[in-house]
């Protein structure tokens, strides 16, 4: 998924793990950044979850969001309870969340 600075999608597909997705993230976001008054947002699943390909949107100055791959479920268990501190209801279930930045380290 693709979205503006507002969070308004611009763009979707789903790969089911087929063509090359990477590079799709890459020329959708050439696609409408003319469009866009900002950056579009990249937001994608574990199938891209690379510290290469991270190294790569923040050299070019792409802001992407993705789901971490192989999360340590102990770690997991271990977040406070108090920083889920945004609540939503999807599909009649109650959610909490939270978001924080991730560093990661990359030698080309």
């Amino acid at each position: 998924m693709t979205c503006d600075g507002s969070g308004r999608i611009v763009d979707f597909a789903i790969h089911e793990g087929k063509g090359q997705m990477k590079q799709w993230i890459v020329d959708v976001a050439n696609k409408w950044q003319p469009e866009l008054a900002a950056p579009p947002v990249s937001v994608f699943d574990r199938q891209g979850y690379d510290a290469g390909f991270f190294f790569r949107l923040v050299s070019d100055g792409r802001p992407f969001v993705s789901w971490e791959k192989n999360v340590d479920a102990q770690r997991l268990a271990g977040i406070e309870a108090q920083r889920f501190a945004t609540d939503f209801t999807f599909n009649d279930k109650h959610c909490s969340v939270f978001e924080q930045p991730k560093t990661f380290s990359y030698t080309a």
